[in-house]
């Protein structure tokens, strides 16, 4: 069962309900209960909202979210637009899958070093990334454990990943 309530916290941090949305209230915090779980939270328009609209003024942490006649849609698009730029790899070319079948990752003990910084903020950026698209779920986990030594293998397959994030930008859940 769905349930969904307007809340305002327009002048105070108390929030508070809104049964009616009017076009006075600057903002709205939408609340979605299923099945006795907290789904999502979004910030709506005031105006958007009195009129029906489901349209989204503020991105909570690079969350964007729609509701549709079939469900809530949420991506981080932009989320991964910048982080493809922080890296260097929105000019790259893409691939289909996020690891191959066969991957054959393993510690590496001879292999090259690279910058540990470098490769635990691309994996920390990837984990934050996997809230919305568990398509990366296994392949993150996967690169995530050579962490503490990181070799060029490795490094390897997390761009791998951002290229998968490249072409494919706007999936989510």
């Amino acid at each position: 069962m769905i349930k969904t309530r307007y809340y305002t916290n327009q002048n105070s941090n108390a929030i508070q309900p809104a049964m009616n949305p009017s076009p006075n209230l600057s903002r709205y915090v939408l609340w979605t209960r299923i099945d006795g779980y907290n789904f999502v939270t979004v910030v709506l328009d005031g105006r958007q909202a009195s009129k029906g609209g489901m349209r989204i003024k503020k991105r909570l942490g690079g969350f964007v979210g729609s509701q549709r006649e079939d469900g809530i849609y949420l991506h981080q698009t932009k989320y991964v637009q910048d982080i493809l730029s922080k890296y260097k790899m929105n000019d790259s070319s893409t691939y289909g899958t996020p690891i191959p079948v066969n991957h054959g990752l393993h510690p590496d003990k001879d292999g090259k070093d690279v910058d540990c910084r470098l490769y635990r903020g691309m994996i920390g950026s990837l984990m934050y990334l996997t809230a919305s698209r568990p398509d990366i779920m296994f392949a993150v986990c996967l690169c995530s454990r050579f962490q503490s030594q990181p070799k060029e293998s490795h490094m390897i397959a997390v761009k791998r990943i951002f290229r998968y994030l490249n072409g494919k930008p706007r999936l989510g859940i």
